[in-house]
């Protein structure tokens, strides 16, 4: 999920009504062996993964007539917005 190769974890907390559905997001930590939280990640679920982009990407609804799409890359360690002009 932050394209460094390792295997990351994620688990849906619940089946929401509507198509935001919200997960909880672990990382994989090379250096200590671990999973470790996003809650960064959290935050944004519903989310997929663009690894040719390398983007995370939200797909979100906001009602009946309103939705849309965000994109965030891996910075320094944390989400920023992508820049979709590239």
């Amino acid at each position: 999920m932050n394209f460094d190769g390792h295997p990351d974890l994620r688990l849906m907390l619940f089946r929401a009504a509507g198509p935001n559905t919200p997960w909880r997001h672990w990382l994989y930590e090379p250096a200590t062996e671990r999973f470790v939280a996003s809650p960064a990640l959290d935050e944004l679920s519903p989310t997929r993964f663009d690894s040719s982009h390398r983007w995370v990407v939200v797909d979100w609804r906001d009602g009946a007539a309103r939705s849309g799409s965000d994109a965030y890359t891996w910075r320094d360690g944390q989400l920023q917005p992508a820049d979709l002009a590239r």
